[in-house]
């Protein structure tokens, strides 16, 4: 029964090792652009009142983050549904962040991600220098010409997407994605982190109230067990 009781315990102390993993990554992240922050399934269950026993996993929440304007016209955000597209050696990923710049070869990129698909391909707009205007709609002009219009993706809630990174994700097998209407692009903008440092921060506190409660019970059954070894001892 001790045993049994130590091994809940030690279960529980992991979890919320892993949930503090979690909301340190989220507070690590309040200035990244475009990123969504995570929370541990568990917990979340275990606020409506439901006991998922070991099921231990993060869940992502894609609520709209709000927009910082930055005066740079290659930036780029999304309000309301969908993801820009991204391409990235035959992948596709999608995101939320718009931080895009041009690369040597002329094509619109995402740092250290891909190339920003538009839905005629690549988008490739050649002139580093040149005027580039996006309007409301995701069309992309330069010098007052429309290139391409960017390829703006949507998803059936909840949304089958897997995390790689920070702020970019991956279909599920089998998810398919169509091309999203309920939207709005501001140009010369991004969207910021939906992480709210004020909550994340009590996320954590309470955490570790919990954690340090579990270090006082394991202490109580380590010495009940060690005060029965000794009672063995001497029969």
């Amino acid at each position: 029964m001790v045993i049994k009781e130590i091994q809940n315990v030690t279960e529980s102390m992991m979890s919320r090792i892993f949930t503090q993993e979690v909301i340190a990554n989220n507070l690590a992240n309040i200035n990244t652009a475009g990123f969504k922050k995570d929370k541990v399934f568990q917990e979340e269950l275990s606020k409506a009142g439901n006991d998922m026993g070991d099921d231990v996993r993060e869940i992502t929440v894609f609520q709209q983050g709000p927009l910082k304007e930055t005066g740079n016209p290659l930036d780029a955000a999304i309000s309301g549904k969908g993801f820009f597209t991204i391409e990235n050696r035959g992948e596709q990923f999608f995101t939320r962040d718009g931080h895009f710049y041009i690369d040597s070869t002329g094509f619109l990129r995402l740092k250290e991600s891909g190339r920003v698909m538009g839905e005629n391909g690549p988008i490739q707009v050649n002139q580093a220098n040149a005027r580039i205007t996006i309007d409301k709609k995701g069309r992309v002009f330069v010098k007052g010409e429309e290139v391409d219009r960017l390829r703006i993706t949507s998803f059936n809630e909840p949304y089958p997407l897997k995390k790689y990174g920070n702020t970019l994700f991956k279909a599920e097998t089998d998810a398919v994605g169509e091309p999203a209407q309920d939207f709005t692009i501001s140009q010369g903008y991004v969207e910021e982190s939906n992480v709210n440092p004020m909550e994340e921060m009590v996320n954590m506190l309470t955490v570790f109230r919990y954690f340090e409660a579990d270090q006082r019970v394991l202490k109580t059954h380590d010495e009940l067990l060690e005060k029965m070894a000794n009672q063995i001892g001497r029969v």
